[in-house]
């Protein structure tokens, strides 16, 4: 296949893997990263240093040494440069032509999601129900949308979710606040995004109400989605909740009031409220302070994890908190550090493994940083203090 007019390729720089990236405009084309199977567990992958002929081919260096021709389909993607240890900051491939990365830099990927064009046909709404999509609970559930099915060119996430078991399809960085969000609610037993409506009920409640129901170019009827379908617990009781996020409900176009209203009166008729919820629902320091912890939830893949030694100070942790003690969470790690013959860092990484947990809780929002919350602000909640050991 031709390489498309204004289509820029990325190639690799001589590494173990093969692949080459094409991107819309050679503004657009920063540098990229994937993640193969090699000891940093990254792949670097800078774009080209000049503005290629539309007829032109970039070398693709395969593990074997030879030279490969091939081309991918027009994407286009934004990655983030990231150090290390240092703080994260954002670089254009130009400041680093046919070049590698500076030492101690890795690429990390940021979103490399769905940017191809997005054709919505009949035989595509087929193809989705023959799969399942939309169907299911729990670790089974299957999103009618994944991230690799929308052209937008905003941040999405694909990331693990800790009570459903399985990777939720996150399509703006909204999505992902309210995902972090639920899924500290005990409440919340199960988290569905990207949930679908019944196409023909949407099309007979957007009869009633009068509004065109969302059609393609060719006349094909769209699948409504919602953002979250929750299950919760209410006065032990199994309730659902459908949420839709909007960055601004106050400016909402006519025409996005119209298939809002649809939608909430489509789950209105199954016995469910559509909730909107927009950024002035989230709390920035909960949503650091949650998502800096929520990694440790398992610790026990990490390199030289010990049972009993993380046994022992998870023990001394809850002592500390019932003692109440005028200490930070950093001012007890370095005290217990020395008594159990490890480094600080090792009993932030307990203290955090059993705030993930919820063997430990404190006010997630009322810190900027974990390590100032005073140890006499924590609480014990009543699930073992060690049982996730």
């Amino acid at each position: 296949r031709g390489v498309p007019d204004g289509c820029f390729l990325a190639s690799d720089l001589g590494l173990r893997a093969m692949t080459c990236l094409p991107f819309r405009t050679f503004e657009e084309a920063l540098v990229s990263v994937w993640r193969i199977t090699a000891p940093n567990g990254l792949f670097c992958l800078p774009t080209t240093s000049a503005e290629p002929a539309p007829d032109a081919f970039v070398p693709v260096s395969l593990p074997s040494g030879r030279r490969d021709r091939r081309r991918y389909p027009v994407a286009s993607a934004v990655f983030e440069l990231r150090k290390h240890v240092a703080t994260p900051r954002r670089l254009s491939a130009r400041a680093f032509p046919g070049r590698r990365p500076p030492a101690g830099v890795q690429w990390t990927e940021e979103s490399l999601m769905g940017r191809r064009k997005y054709q919505f046909t009949e035989a595509k709404v087929r193809k989705y129900l023959a799969e399942g999509r939309g169907t299911g609970d729990g670790a089974n559930y299957k999103p009618w949308l994944t991230v690799y099915d929308l052209p937008s060119r905003g941040r999405s996430h694909r990331i693990y979710g800790i009570k459903t078991g399985r990777v939720h399809h996150l399509l703006s960085d909204g999505e992902w606040k309210s995902f972090l969000r639920f899924e500290f609610d005990d409440s919340v037993l199960d988290i569905r995004e990207q949930f679908p409506l019944d196409r023909r009920q949407t099309m007979r409640v957007a009869r009633d109400l009068g509004y065109a129901h969302p059609i393609t170019t060719d006349g094909t009827p769209y699948v409504m989605t919602i953002d979250f379908l929750l299950t919760r617990r209410v006065d032990h009781q199994l309730v659902l909740e459908a949420l839709s996020f909007k960055y601004n409900p106050v400016a909402l176009k006519a025409r996005d009031l119209e298939l809002h209203a649809i939608a909430a009166e489509c789950v209105r008729r199954n016995g469910v409220t559509l909730k909107l919820i927009d950024e002035t629902s989230f709390e920035p320091n909960f949503l650091r302070n949650y998502d800096s912890i929520r990694g440790y939830f398992d610790i026990s893949a990490l390199h030289g994890y010990d049972h009993i030694a993380s046994r022992r100070i998870a023990e001394a942790l809850v002592t500390e908190v019932k003692a109440a003690k005028p200490l930070s969470l950093a001012e007890t790690c370095y005290d217990l550090a020395p008594r159990h013959c490890v480094s600080a860092n090792e009993v932030f990484t307990i203290a955090k493994h059993l705030l993930a947990r919820g063997v430990l809780a404190c006010d997630l929002n009322a810190y900027s940083d974990l390590t100032e919350i005073p140890m006499s602000n924590m609480q014990i909640r009543p699930r073992g203090a060690v049982a996730c050991l």
